[in-house]
């Protein structure tokens, strides 16, 4: 990791593996911790249950693209916005649809391109293919207009919180036994999966908060959306139990888009 004036960097150096590609690295930057979910709770707390935030896309592909940022962040956007607010969401001229893949993809790697623009990590895509930050996508959307701001949670009862309002996108260290999951589209099922190894960075899209137990994150799991295509997990979705967030949360980034009233 490295730190400069105030932003800290992890570049993940990526296993490649055809057809499940990564592509996110952490960039973290410290004014970020006056935009957390837990300073609004203090003051505004919140009841904690189940909680869904459906796409209103197609699962995506990125194929053989570092983009899963700009996947992540499609999805959060069809979600917020739901079917009927699709045509509103403008990119470089793209947009999202409720049944048109191929397009939601080409908007998708817009915002990957754009997020390199302001990722603070030494690279542009195009021409270099090397991934980027969920920070550098949410200053992207920002930028353009189509959010006001992204709030952060730091801890599991901030995650539930957030949750309560709409998705999140999140990156992780995404290790390799979780190309695998089991038919349920559980990663994490197998206690060994730390000792797999770190194949790179990955961010990607909860979309439910399926069960919440605080006192026993072993037994909260999320849902989420990845950007493999339908035939991975459970028709394109994954899941995994709080207890590997509590595991990794130090190298875990969570954000959450939001326009001004929300």
């Amino acid at each position: 990791m490295l730190v400069t004036n105030g932003i800290l960097t992890h570049i993940y150096d990526e296993a490649v593996r055809q057809g499940t590609r990564l592509g996110q690295h952490m960039v973290l930057d410290a004014r970020s911790l006056g935009y957390t979910i837990e300073a609004e709770l203090a003051s505004a707390p919140v009841t904690i249950g189940p909680a869904e935030h459906p796409l209103t896309i197609p699962i995506l592909d990125q194929g053989e693209l570092s983009s899963c940022t700009g996947n992540a962040g499609a999805y959060h956007l069809s979600a917020l916005a739901g079917s009927g607010g699709l045509n509103a969401i403008l990119l470089a001229g793209k947009t999202l649809t409720s049944g048109d893949g191929a397009g939601d993809e080409a908007f998708a790697v817009e915002l990957y391109h754009e997020a390199t623009l302001d990722h603070d990590l030494p690279w542009e895509y195009p021409p270099t293919d090397k991934g980027s930050s969920g920070l550098g996508v949410c200053r992207a959307l920002k930028a353009a207009g189509l959010i006001d701001r992204y709030i952060w949670a730091i801890s599991l009862h901030g995650v539930g919180a957030l949750m309560q309002r709409a998705g999140v996108i999140v990156g992780m260290p995404w290790h390799k036994a979780w190309f695998d999951p089991d038919p349920n589209g559980f990663i994490d099922v197998d206690p060994a999966w730390p000792s797999s190894g770190v194949a790179g960075g990955h961010e990607i899209y909860w979309a439910a908060l399926e069960a919440w137990d605080e006192q026993n994150p072993a037994s909260s799991i999320i849902r989420f959306a990845n950007s493999w295509g339908t035939s991975w997990g459970d028709n394109g979705y994954g899941r995994l139990r709080l207890s590997t967030y509590v595991t990794l949360q130090s190298q875990i980034d969570v954000k959450q888009f939001a326009q001004a009233d929300g």
